[in-house]
């Protein structure tokens, strides 16, 4: 008595290296530079993202980096940027930042992301000051006369560039 025997024959599928990176999507490290810079009260800074890729298999990352201040009020010339081509492996994007008060600030620039690359964020203290000032000081008249009165003038200045505030 003989049995009919079925053979099936299982085939693993093949995968591309294109189909492999699709599923995998690489890490990506987002850098913040001016790191911990100083800037007086109304003086506009610029803050740069640089996005990497430092996988084996490099590529350039595409897409915004958004940016915040964790609600301390500032303004950012526009709340995200786009990333432009920097290397094989690392694109960048910027944006100015004016801050209306003094203290200290943590300046946020979150990278959302593509078809290849993860979300990443990178952030710098910012250490916002006083503005600086200058005052003048003159007599009038200019030559004195010995028993007159002398009227003394003062100017305060605010001779930094940016947003000008009354001193």
């Amino acid at each position: 008595f003989i049995l009919p025997m079925l053979f099936i024959i299982f085939s693993a599928p093949s995968f591309s290296s294109q189909d492999v990176k699709a599923i995998s999507a690489h890490p990506t490290e987002t850098t913040i530079t001016p790191y911990n810079p100083t800037a007086p009260i109304g003086k506009a800074i610029t803050f740069h993202a640089k996005v990497a890729d430092h996988t084996p298999a490099q590529n350039t990352p595409y897409g915004t980096v958004t940016w915040s201040d964790g609600g301390k009020g500032g303004k950012f010339s526009s709340s995200s940027c786009k990333l432009v081509l920097y290397s094989s492996s690392e694109s960048t994007c910027s944006v100015t930042y004016t801050q209306p008060t003094i203290g200290p600030v943590t300046v946020n620039g979150t990278y959302g992301g593509d078809s290849s690359h993860v979300t990443s964020s990178g952030i710098t203290p910012l250490s916002v000051t006083l503005r600086t000032t200058s005052t003048t000081v003159t007599p009038n008249p200019v030559t004195p006369t010995i028993g007159k009165a002398i009227t003394f003038s003062s100017k305060v200045n605010d001779p930094g560039t940016g947003i000008k505030t009354l001193p």
